[in-house]
Parts: C-alpha cells; sequence; structure tokens
C-alpha cells in the first residue's frame, strides 16, 4: 500500500511540473507583456524582450525570484499568491517597473 501512494505522490509531482500558469501586465513604459509560469522556469516577453528566471520555492504567500532578459538587463519579481493566481510586483534593473497577473 505505501508503493502505491508513494508512486500516486510522485506522479503527481511530474504532471505539476508539466502545469504551465498564464501570466500577463504592463511595464512603466506602457508595453504589454505576456508569458507563463512553472515550478521549474517562467518567461514574461514584451516589445521584443523576453525575461527568464526560476519561480521562487516555497509556501510563504510573498516572494521574490531573479530573472534575466535578452536584452541584457535583469531584474527582480516579487510575486504575492492568493487563492486562484496571483499579482506580481517586476523592477528592471534600468529601472522600470511593472505589474503583472498570473493563473487568473
Amino acid at each position: 500500500m505505501k508503493k502505491i501512494i508513494a508512486l500516486c505522490s510522485l506522479s503527481f509531482l511530474v504532471a505539476c511540473g508539466s502545469v504551465s500558469i498564464p501570466a500577463k501586465g504592463s511595464t512603466s513604459d506602457g508595453a504589454e507583456w505576456s508569458g507563463y509560469f512553472t515550478i521549474d522556469n517562467f518567461e514574461i516577453a514584451g516589445g521584443g524582450t523576453i525575461c527568464t528566471g526560476k519561480p521562487p520555492m516555497g509556501f510563504a504567500k510573498i516572494q521574490t525570484a531573479e530573472f534575466t532578459c535578452n536584452d541584457g538587463r535583469t531584474g527582480v519579481v516579487t510575486t504575492t499568491r492568493g487563492w486562484k493566481g496571483g499579482t506580481a510586483a517586476v523592477t528592471f534593473s534600468d529601472g522600470m517597473t511593472g505589474k503583472f497577473t498570473y493563473g487568473k
């Protein structure tokens, strides 16, 4: 019985790794961005720029993670988890900011 429970738990975790949660929002320059979050990574793109990173892990309601963009910028995203999704506030290395929603 313990082996069956362990196998079911492992199957569930593997399936979670393939779930993609949509994200969208805008930055302080007026550009619209969209992308996704998975358990392994996130990607958000807008105005010809693509930014990627690893999402924060853990159970805290508010978490931060770093990202890098294909135009050389870096940044920090602060996510606030809600019941059916959440919000994200981003700050780029050049001072630009943005607000996003995900999973809603």
